[in-house]
């Protein structure tokens, strides 16, 4: 139950900010499209050492994790964030810009042998702009560590400025490599270094908050972002298998200033 208070005590204090004028993050080099959710194991869902979604595995926001889905394992999420201080669900465009900006994502986890690669599909707008991000976990590390790269926008087509954003025509392929240590307690940390997006290094944190909920507090090379997560087990044995199907919900806030919420399924 407590978990429960803390998100809502975390929403109310959200909605209750006083809004400001749009700060959006869009421009040269910004990559306002990938820094609410990842679109990467671990962005806004937690992920175990194992490659399963639960919510005692390591959970970031906008920067990746080592650990890859696997075994067939599926997410989708859908996420919006504010362009001001003021927690919202979505606002007009005001001079071509909305105020809000959402994200959605489907991923599968595939074994190949003793490897584990992620695909994911994500969509970086209500524009439905898309990109396929690729993260793979090779066999190293042991119980406590992990390492794995990838690509986040493997194709180079959502662009670097932000959505229609004018003369955006830097590449958006961002590459990456990332390392992640567990220590006692659930805690995880996880750190890397990467190209374009990734560039300017990343480190981030997560920790439990009672049996149901995570947060994670990140450094993503662009500012400090903080979230947390509350998962509700659904339903158990999905299609007749030992799965259960969870529901992912989440608050948070990007450069600690602009507001996110996010919703998923995993199972």
């Amino acid at each position: 139950m407590r978990p429960i208070l803390n998100l809502l005590a975390l929403a109310v204090f959200l909605s209750a900010s006083q809004p400001a004028p749009a700060q959006t993050m869009r421009g040269k080099g910004q990559f306002p499209q990938f820094r609410n959710l990842s679109g990467l194991p671990g962005g806004g869902f937690a992920v175990s050492p194992e490659g399963s979604p639960d919510v005692k595995g390591a959970l970031s926001l906008s920067t990746p994790i080592a650990y890859s889905l696997t075994d067939y394992r599926i997410v989708f999420q859908y996420a919006s964030q504010s362009n001001d201080r003021r927690f919202r669900f979505d606002s007009p465009r005001q001079e071509g810009i909305r105020g809000t900006n959402a994200t959605g994502a489907a991923m599968i986890g595939l074994p190949l042998e003793d490897w584990r690669v992620t695909l994911t599909g994500m969509f970086l707008s209500s524009d439905l702009d898309s990109v396929l991000n690729v993260h793979v976990q090779p066999p190293l590390g042991s119980d406590d560590w992990a390492v794995a790269f990838g690509a986040q926008d493997f194709f180079s087509t959502g662009g670097a400025a932000g959505t229609n954003h004018p003369n955006d025509r830097d590449l958006s392929r961002s590459l990456y490599a990332v390392g992640t240590y567990r220590f006692a307690e659930g805690i995880y940390v996880s750190g890397g270094l990467g190209t374009e997006r990734f560039k300017r290094g990343f480190i981030g944190a997560s920790a439990p908050l009672g049996d149901s909920a995570r947060v994670s507090l990140e450094q993503d090379g662009y500012g400090f972002n903080g979230y947390a997560l509350y998962e509700i087990k659904a339903l158990e044995r999905v299609g007749g298998t030992k799965r259960d199907a969870r529901v992912l919900l989440g608050v948070g806030l990007v450069k600690m200033k602009h507001p996110v919420w996010s919703v998923g399924l995993s199972f």
